[in-house]
């Protein structure tokens, strides 16, 4: 996990340690949310991985991290994250109702894409 470059970290810190309780959100870029800490956690699916992490991590709409996960990683949140991306058609993993997806997602919907969180974003 690395912290997002130009950024500076919304949390102040993101508790590594975290387990976030993930939703689904039924979005194609942004796929998983969590209420954490009264903060909303989303993630963006980097489309354009292995060149850029797999996901980047927001937190109330700002771009907190970027993040390559596995299930076995030795920090819980990383963890997490690399457990939904594992997970198989069947895996209950609850969705967010239709209008709170929603409403989470429009904070950062104007970053589909990777670098647009930096007034940039990568080639296509």
């Amino acid at each position: 996990m690395t912290a997002n470059r130009d950024s500076p970290d919304p949390a102040g810190a993101i508790d590594t340690s975290a387990q976030p309780a993930w939703h689904r959100t039924g979005h194609k870029h942004f796929p998983y949310a969590a209420h954490q800490s009264g903060q909303w956690w989303v993630l963006r699916r980097n489309f354009e991985f292995p060149e850029q992490d797999m996901f980047t991590l927001f937190v109330d709409g700002l771009a907190a991290a970027d993040v390559t996960a596995g299930p076995n990683d030795p920090l819980p949140l990383v963890a997490s994250i690399g457990a939904l991306d594992a997970a198989r058609p069947g895996q209950a993993i609850p969705m967010l109702d239709e209008d709170t997806a929603a409403t989470v997602v429009s904070a950062v919907a104007g970053y589909a894409d990777y670098g647009r969180e930096h007034g940039t974003q990568s080639d296509d």
